[in-house]
């Protein structure tokens, strides 16, 4: 499963519609492997693999830093925590 910019595809994972953009908050239990809160935005979904009793779905984002910079990153997240960590930017100039 793959999703990229323009792609012709948009998978659904675990309820959730992996758009390109879409931003999602992440506790560190939520995600591998780090430490603390992450803001992210999907770049590319890359696949979903089960581990552990669980589901993760790997991901090619931007990390959003406290200074709203980006920076590019790899990150498998929990398929259970999807719903709860999708926000929506509060403001049209949010990232």
């Amino acid at each position: 499963m793959t999703a990229r910019p323009g792609g012709d595809g948009v998978p659904a994972v675990g309820g959730v519609v992996l758009s390109v953009g879409l931003r999602l908050h992440l506790s560190d239990n939520d995600y591998r492997y780090g430490t603390g809160d992450i803001e992210i935005l999907v770049r590319v979904v890359e696949a979903v693999n089960g581990d552990d009793d669980d589901q993760w779905v790997a991901l090619q984002a931007d990390e959003v830093f406290w200074d709203r910079s980006l920076g590019f990153r790899y990150v498998s997240v929990r398929v259970s925590a999807l719903r709860d960590a999708i926000r929506r930017p509060s403001k049209p100039d949010a990232c």
